[in-house]
């Protein structure tokens, strides 16, 4: 299950497409270096909203392993 379904709402948008791109079976559709890697983390980090809090994010998390 991509990220982006899986821990929607728990993390940003952002990271969770840079998760489900890092995880393309082919590998060109991967980012080709840690350093390709970085910059894209870098500009989604740029644009990426504020995020919730810490402890919102770990309630979120468990409330939906217990439900």
């Amino acid at each position: 299950m991509p990220a982006t379904v899986n821990w929607r709402g728990a993390y940003s948008d952002q990271l969770l497409e840079t998760i489900d791109q890092c995880l393309r079976l082919n590998y060109m559709e991967r980012p080709q270096s840690v350093f390709s890697l970085q910059k894209v983390l870098m500009d989604r980090t740029a644009m990426a909203p504020p995020r919730a809090s810490l402890l919102t994010s770990i309630k979120r998390s468990l409330s939906k392993e217990l439900f």
